[in-house]
């Protein structure tokens, strides 16, 4: 498969968003100090997390692999719930270490077309290559099977239950039935798991001395100034809520029941997809008001942070009251058309409310203009 994807999420992480500082309002801000805070304060403790939820799913694929019973299948489960946590945090740092390597696909290929991280797996546990199960072996296959898409196709079904809830027998069953094919399949998400692990050890220590030097003024190769830094730290942020909205729910919801694409909402099969929404708005929480000096606020004038924090503040919490509101799990809420799409499409409002505080208000009085292209290019 091609080393890298052409989707809306490849394109708008790589140009879409160009920020560029306003001329007028630029040159008295802290951005060397800021982007090392940010570094300090928001970025490694999100990686921090992720790699030791990533240790945690290592322990519990390795007792798996050695005693395959039902126990140890709860463990996995809540080993890749834990890592699929940490990592809805993570996904907003866009900017540095993690957008090298191929790290952001590794962990998580979505969004996908073709269903091709199914059709890579399936062929990946059918060779039953037990050579390229070593860490450094793994770490080159498909990037669609080497992280959190692989692992949940394994740990869940892909059909629900009766009440809606992900449904697990057939998962179970595949990888205890004590046949040389279900060993492997344990091999292989013990393979994940460290190579989760492996990924969030490296962004960790790359992101905590990427700080040190964004602190100092040097760029680490990643921007030609600090200004330049700060510009595309926040276009991760811009590039996340814009997903959130037009990918994680955009896309599930169609223009109409009769578009709506509920199998490509993220992690429907775990059941996941509104609680990563959740965890997303979290994390830009803390990223934009969290900390007085690492989050975007420390960016604004003092005279203007209060009401400013205001107004975010409100549109993150108006996210935070509309994601319970629906009351179907996402992939049965967007072809609900009496109850769950309108739930759905109130949240959609919301959340796009937010993007546009992110990309108006916020970035304005922190002294940054966005210029946006055209997208060339479905979403769907």
């Amino acid at each position: 498969m091609p080393t890298r994807r052409q989707t809306l999420l490849s394109v708008l992480t790589a140009a879409l968003w160009q920020v560029l500082p306003r001329s007028a309002q630029a040159a008295d801000k802290p951005f060397a100090s800021f982007n090392g805070a940010f570094g300090m304060k928001i970025a490694v403790p999100f990686l921090t997390q992720f790699e030791t939820a990533t240790a945690s799913l290592v322990a519990a694929a390795a007792a798996f692999k050695k005693k395959p019973d039902a126990a140890g299948f709860a463990g996995l489960q809540k080993g890749f719930d834990d890592v699929s946590d940490a990592w809805a945090a993570v996904q907003l740092l866009r900017f540095g270490p993690l957008s090298q390597n191929q790290r952001l696909d590794r962990i998580s290929y979505w969004p996908e077309r073709s269903n091709t991280t199914e059709k890579q797996l399936m062929a990946f546990l059918g060779a039953a290559d037990k050579g390229k199960l070593s860490p450094a072996s793994f770490a080159t296959v498909s990037v669609a099977i080497q992280g959190l898409s692989g692992l949940e196709r394994m740990l869940y079904d892909s059909e629900k239950t009766a009440d809606s809830k992900p449904a697990s027998d057939k998962a179970l069953a595949a990888l205890t039935a004590g046949t040389p094919a279900t060993a492997y399949r344990a091999a292989a998400i013990a393979a994940i798991a460290v190579n989760l692990q492996q990924i969030a050890k490296e962004g960790r220590k790359a992101w905590h001395d990427l700080a040190q030097k964004l602190a100092k003024g040097d760029q680490g190769g990643f921007a030609a100034s600090p200004q330049e830094a700060t510009n595309q730290i926040y276009a991760g942020l811009v590039t996340e809520i814009q997903l959130v909205g037009g990918q994680k729910i955009g896309i599930p919801l169609g223009k109409s029941i009769d578009t709506a694409k509920p199998h490509q909402a993220e992690q429907w099969r775990s059941g996941r997809s509104l609680h990563d929404v959740a965890l997303n708005v979290a994390a830009l929480r803390q990223a934009l008001l969290g900390d007085p000096t690492g989050s975007v606020i420390a960016l604004v004038a003092s005279d203007a942070a209060p009401a400013l924090r205001s107004k975010v503040t409100a549109a993150l919490d108006a996210c935070d009251q509309a994601i319970p509101a629906v009351t179907l799990p996402l992939d049965v809420a967007v072809t609900d058309d009496k109850q769950g799409r309108p739930q759905t499409q109130a949240l959609l409002v919301k959340i796009n409310q937010l993007r546009d505080v992110i990309t108006n208000d916020l970035p304005e009085a922190a002294g940054i203009t966005i210029g946006f292209n055209d997208l060339d290019g479905d979403s769907g």
